[in-house]
């Protein structure tokens, strides 16, 4: 629907915001909350069924958005003990649902279909939870924490999402070049590690595989390009988790991604989709956005 694609939109450019002002800042678990909406907003772009839900889940999501970046660049609260926690604690709701879709996007579309019931209730409780935080303690002037009934939903949208912009463009320390603010998250980086999905519980018979995954990855050389294939169910995506997270992988990448290539059937699908994932604007040229991007944290400009 045109109202999904407006908020997905709009929620974009203030995660985006929110990051930038974090990473000048500083504040605790911002840089986590904007790098987990950037890539709820891209799994979201691709949902099939249930859109409505994800309208008001991403409405709420832009919300708290636009309170904690108002809040972070025109008020001293945000720093607080009780807001923090209550920070905190939306960071670690986005996870949940960061994990659930991420949940879906795996299943072939067949067992969505067989899941539907499954995947309702796990979105029920996500949405419940992250109506559950408090966030009258975000609550600005311009009541971020409430929507008014009376208002039609695109214009609330439309007035909470330019007062943000226009507080943002009004502080000078977020007019910088945006490349340097990316230089300086390096300091923040250990925050987006837990956007990793979990390594996996059980993993057995895979150890030959896990091993030359391991090897391969960290030899001396050109970049490795492996690809993991069979048919569904037979622990591809286990066998990445498994490689993402040995140790002898975390002792040489300190950063590392996982995106979801589901609905990347193309090459130019693919680099939309992590272009995405690291919050960069659409380009017609993203891969050299993604290896600026790249050559930026590297220390190579």
């Amino acid at each position: 629907p045109p109202a999904l694609d407006q908020i997905l939109q709009y929620t974009n450019v203030v995660a985006n915001a929110l990051r930038e002002a974090s990473i000048v800042t500083q504040t605790p678990f911002l840089n986590s909350i904007s790098t987990l909406s950037l890539t709820i907003i891209s799994m979201v772009q691709n949902v099939k069924l249930q859109r409505d839900r994800y309208l008001r889940i991403v409405e709420g999501i832009h919300q708290v958005l636009c309170a904690l970046t108002s809040l972070c660049v025109d008020s001293e609260h945000i720093r607080s003990p009780k807001t923090l926690e209550e920070i905190a604690h939306y960071a670690g709701t986005l996870q949940k649902l960061h994990s659930c879709l991420r949940a879906q996007q795996e299943l072939g579309t067949l067992k969505r279909l067989f899941k539907q019931s499954e995947i309702t209730l796990q979105l029920d409780q996500c949405e419940k939870e992250l109506n559950s935080i408090d966030v009258v303690i975000f609550e600005l002037n311009f009541g971020v924490a409430t929507a008014d009934a009376a208002v039609k939903f695109e214009d609330e949208i439309e007035r909470r999402h330019q007062e943000v912009l226009e507080l943002i463009s009004a502080k000078s320390f977020l007019s910088e070049d945006v490349s340097s603010l990316r230089r300086d998250s390096i300091n923040l980086s250990s925050e987006s590690f837990s956007l990793l999905p979990a390594s996996p519980k059980l993993f057995c018979g895979r150890d030959s595989e896990l091993n030359h995954v391991v090897k391969t990855l960290t030899a001396d050389g050109e970049p490795a390009r492996i690809a993991v294939l069979g048919p569904g169910g037979m622990g591809k995506t286990t066998l990445a988790m498994a490689a993402l997270h040995h140790p002898t992988i975390l002792e040489k990448y300190s950063i590392r991604y996982f995106i979801s290539c589901e609905s990347t059937p193309t090459c130019a699908d693919l680099m939309l989709a992590v272009g995405s994932h690291l919050g960069l604007e659409p380009s017609r040229q993203p891969s050299n956005a993604i290896l600026q991007h790249f050559k930026q944290f590297s220390g190579q400009e």
